[in-house]
């Protein structure tokens, strides 16, 4: 009599828990660069580490998703998934928990989205938010009366237009910045999205930033992604949404205004829609026409607080 035998496929544990919670998939893979002792771990089948509990529970506790779901209800998600079991992707509002909006600073800057930061060149908008996240680094309020009292916070600032060494470092040193808190691009390199987007998760795991400014966003897009087009500049930059909310950092996407001074000014955004119509919060810089030195930062969109505030900037100083 002959005995055939076949090798039964099955998914790693890695495998199935990246099906399941998609949105973690980057920080699962980092946090395994760094702590290669778990591989055996995640390699394991579902079956075999289930019945390791503690393995599992461990390892959940380590990425950070068991603050996000309960114990149980991985389990769930994994035994289904590796049985073969379609998952409901819906489920009744009376499970999801309400939360309250957190503010960087209240009603100008929502923490944990995306925000647009958009005006003529040379406009200031690069300025004013260097001198944002100067002031956020010695923690102090941000954007006048309309400030909480805050605790220092880290930001990183990634630049296509300006030298760090020569016109970066100097503008932050001179609006009294703390520079430790403050990350910014190595010379030589050019990140590119969506397909970077590890580099981007990779930094956020390491420097835990509060604000991150992409100066200017269309410069640091993948020259695969058509900038006039709102389903890919969504594919460029979606991922983002997912990293804001996860990490609670706010991205500012600086874009300059095309040159059609006819549309109203949400329109002049440079490029797609998509630029303010994915970003929650749409900031817009401007030259006070009566002043030559003054420019005026108006918050045009607001998804998060019914107050739309301007604010009066006076840009002084040498060229730098």
């Amino acid at each position: 009599m002959n005995v055939y035998t076949r090798q039964v496929e099955f998914k790693s544990t890695l495998e199935v828990l990246n099906e399941a919670y998609p949105h973690f998939k980057l920080k699962m893979k980092i946090f395994i660069e760094k702590n290669p002792e778990w591989i055996n771990v995640v390699e394991m089948s579902v079956m075999d580490c289930l019945i390791q509990d503690s393995a599992l529970l461990d390892f959940c506790t380590q990425v950070g998703l068991l603050d996000e779901v309960p114990y149980e209800k991985i389990c769930q998600d994994i035994g289904a998934i590796d049985r073969g079991e379609k998952q409901l992707i819906v489920k009744p509002a009376s499970e999801f928990t309400p939360e309250d909006q957190d503010w960087i600073s209240y009603p100008t800057l929502a923490k944990g989205i995306l925000v647009t930061l958009a005006g003529e060149p040379k406009g200031g908008k690069s300025l004013i938010c260097l001198d944002t996240i100067a002031k956020a680094s010695r923690g102090e309020p941000l954007f006048g009366k309309y400030s909480d009292d805050p605790e220092p916070m880290t930001s990183v600032y990634w630049s296509s237009e300006d030298s760090v060494t020569r016109q970066l470092v100097p503008r932050l040193m001179k609006a009294g910045a703390d520079l430790n808190k403050i990350h910014l691009l190595k010379k030589g390199m050019s990140p590119r999205l969506p397909n970077d987007i590890e580099e981007v998760t990779r930094i956020l795991e390491d420097t835990r930033p509060t604000l991150f400014a992409i100066d200017t966003i269309n410069s640091f897009l993948g020259a695969d992604i058509d900038t006039s087009s709102d389903s890919k500049v969504r594919d460029g930059i979606g991922e983002l949404v997912n990293l804001a909310d996860q990490y609670q950092t706010t991205f500012i996407l600086i874009n300059h205004f095309n040159k059609d001074g006819k549309k109203k000014l949400a329109d002049r955004v440079m490029g797609s829609k998509a630029f303010t119509g994915l970003p929650r919060q749409t900031l817009l810089v401007a030259k006070d026409p009566d002043s030559k030195s003054e420019t005026i930062l108006t918050v045009y969109y607001n998804n998060y607080a019914p107050e739309n505030p301007n604010y009066r900037y006076e840009i002084t100083g040498g060229p730098n």
